[in-house]
């Protein structure tokens, strides 16, 4: 067993890699029809939530599309310039998610959801759009050395991330209810195109409301929001085998 421990962390490691780019750097801002996010903060929802979100995912699952719930922490939101490819994203993403499981109870028949902490991951997708955006336009970095400085400060970042890494895997989220806050602190202070990015405590607003707000949130740089929140998304192929990769090998290594 010991000898296929290094091969699964390495398979784990380039599942994770590819799914770098794989969409969830939205998650709410106009999704396509059929696809309602389900908005709605964490953990207080209404009543008929639980049977709205089972009732979409099946409907996905009729039409090929498979959909699961989620649990953001942390969401960021706003337009975001792409200095390099010359582009502008719109970025509606949490920093960190864990799925949801909707089981149902034998007697009742009634929803039971449940957070899957221990597949806690931050948000790859959102943080590869981040980091593409140094150096910074308007900032010059002194001549010789631009690109080493620049490659310095990608280095930073991503020892930031393994460092993040390792205690979102030793952490309980629920005895931390600023674990996103505190990580996007630490993120910003190394990431220059994230710097000045304002924080706010949370997106207060019905599901209905949705559209609107994050209309004029996109006419604006970057927020981030402390709060948490429940949503719903398309599961790329990728997170599916990761996830899978995970639990193997978290099985295999204990």
């Amino acid at each position: 067993m010991s000898n296929i421990i290094p091969y699964l962390r390495y398979l784990r490691e380039m599942s994770r890699k590819i799914l770098m780019n794989k969409g969830f750097e939205n998650v709410l801002y106009k999704k396509p029809r059929g696809q309602n996010p389900l908005y709605s903060e964490y953990p207080q929802v209404n009543l008929n939530y639980w049977q709205l979100a089972e009732d979409q995912i099946r409907k996905a699952e009729r039409n090929g599309v498979t959909m699961r719930l989620f649990v953001g922490l942390g969401l960021c939101v706003g337009r975001f310039n792409l200095q390099a490819a010359r582009q502008r994203r719109h970025l509606a993403a949490p920093l960190l998610y864990a799925p949801i499981e909707l089981d149902r109870d034998e007697d009742s028949n009634e929803i039971l959801p449940y957070e899957r902490w221990e597949e806690l991951t931050l948000n790859y997708d959102l943080l590869t759009i981040l980091l593409g955006n140094e150096p910074q336009e308007g900032i010059e970095m002194p001549s010789p050395n631009a690109k080493s400085q620049a490659l310095q400060l990608n280095t930073d970042a991503y020892e930031e991330i393994a460092k993040i890494e390792q205690e979102i895997e030793a952490t309980d989220p629920n005895s931390e209810p600023n674990l996103a806050h505190r990580f996007f602190e630490r993120l910003r202070a190394r990431i220059p195109a994230i710097s000045d990015c304002d924080v706010r405590e949370s997106l207060s607003i019905a599901d209905a409301e949705l559209a609107h707000a994050l209309e004029r949130l996109m006419q604006d740089r970057l927020t981030f929001f402390k709060h948490r929140f429940f949503f719903l998304a398309v599961v790329p192929d990728e997170l599916t085998a990761f996830e899978e990769l995970k639990t193997l090998l978290d099985q295999a290594e204990h």
